[in-house]
């Protein structure tokens, strides 16, 4: 949950500002407006500040141990204060071991688990304290944990793949980059005193390459500097449009729509709501609260606001596989997918069936990069040195003509 703050007027005209939790700004005013209050703004009670600023939220990684130490606690009867206070002492942990800390000292003042996790919005996903409020209702809090380890865990061996299926390009990339510079500022000024003193003129490709020689030694501090003011430019620019909702949805629309990374970006995005609305739905989380949770979860400013209208067309009686084809957001097959299972009411099979497939989609993608990224760098890395080399020996052969 995260914390608000609202200004509203009353029926009788009066106006309120306080705060209070929800999982988004458009689920507090909701609530609000149940309540008859005349909404003027809901803003976040803890904006980020600053330009740089480092996040504390937990990695997957993080919430995938703290499900798991939480539910060896709770399964094998424990009390909680007492074994988080041993738990935050023995781990050597940056980011979890704070955490850790905060969790024992609510606890110790008597603040219900869900509360205190709430409280540390900066360190948990939306969906975390929502969880857990599922897992402390339904009496079942060690299987809800369980849940969330395992979705962790999918979700870090997914992250592995893509990182070891990008490894290989990159390390290619920089390799190519190194060797290109060091030839064009080493190797090629040699040969050029070479061909000066042996006269005549140069093919088309060597004085080409001579060209970029120069190009790079006489311009290489100026192009260094300038890629770095664009860098700092581009991370400036980055900053400021996510700390807009327009400028995030400015963004999302450019990854959506950017050739051949955009429809895999698709998946991926469509993969974590399914995900997640598998876990909630599987953790008797409430729909709107599920939908919600779900599209904040996703990663998608797209998706997040195009719930908003899926959320008012649940709560008016629509059904949730219609509700989410308003949106424009999902394809043909997940939506029959989802009406289907949702007549015979088993709608949470099939987001779980449709994260299996999506997710399956999603690695398969990433593999498929990393089997097309790495050859084609070979091939460039090739082209490279071949274009260098003939380069080079090109004017050997036609010196030797001009002196026969």
């Amino acid at each position: 949950m995260t914390k608000f703050i609202y200004r509203a007027l009353d029926p009788q005209g009066n106006a309120i500002e306080d705060t209070m939790e929800a999982p988004s700004a458009h689920a507090a005013t909701r609530k609000l407006q149940e309540r008859g209050l005349t909404v003027n703004s809901v803003e976040e009670a803890y904006p980020e500040k600053g330009l740089l600023r480092v996040s504390g939220r937990l990695h997957w990684e993080d919430l995938q141990l703290l499900s798991e130490q939480l539910a060896s606690i709770i399964r094998s009867g424990l009390p909680l204060v007492p074994s988080l206070q041993a738990l935050a002492k023995d781990l050597r942990h940056p980011r979890l071991k704070p955490v850790l800390e905060g969790l024992h000292q609510d606890l110790d003042r008597g603040t219900a688990l869900e509360d205190a996790i709430a409280r540390q919005h900066d360190h948990f996903p939306p969906m975390y304290p929502a969880l857990i409020r599922a897992g402390e209702a339904s009496g079942d809090l060690p299987g809800v944990l369980g849940l969330i380890s395992e979705h962790a865990t999918r979700i870090v061996d997914l992250k592995h793949r893509v990182q070891a299926a990008m490894v290989y390009p990159l390390i290619l990339a920089v390799v190519s980059l190194a060797i290109l510079i060091f030839l064009l500022v080493k190797v090629v000024p040699v040969f050029e005193s070479i061909f000066a003193e042996l006269g005549g003129s140069l093919p088309a490709p060597t004085r080409l390459l001579v060209a970029l020689s120069h190009g790079v030694q006489t311009t290489g501090p100026t192009i260094a500097i300038a890629v770095l003011i664009a860098l700092i430019g581009g991370v400036v620019l980055w900053s400021q449009l996510l700390r807009s909702q327009r400028g995030r949805c400015q963004l999302e629309l450019f990854r959506l729509y950017a050739p051949w990374f955009g429809p895999a970006y698709h998946v991926a995005v469509q993969a974590r709501f399914f995900r997640m609305m598998s876990l909630l739905l599987a953790s008797r989380v409430p729909v709107l609260d599920a939908i919600e949770l779900s599209a904040a979860g996703s990663g998608s400013p797209v998706l997040e606001r195009a719930s908003e209208e899926a959320v008012l067309s649940v709560a008016s009686g629509e059904n949730l596989s219609d509700a989410l084809k308003g949106t424009g957001f999902f394809g043909h097959d997940a939506l029959w997918l989802m009406a289907t299972s949702e007549a015979r009411g088993r709608i949470d099979e099939a987001f779980e069936s449709l994260a299996n497939r999506y997710e399956r989609e999603v690695a398969t993608q990433d593999q498929m990069a990393g089997a097309v990224l790495g050859p084609a760098f070979v091939i460039g890395l090739g082209c490279m040195v071949a274009f260098i080399t003939i380069s080079l020996y090109l004017p050997i052969f036609t010196l030797g003509d001009q002196i026969g």
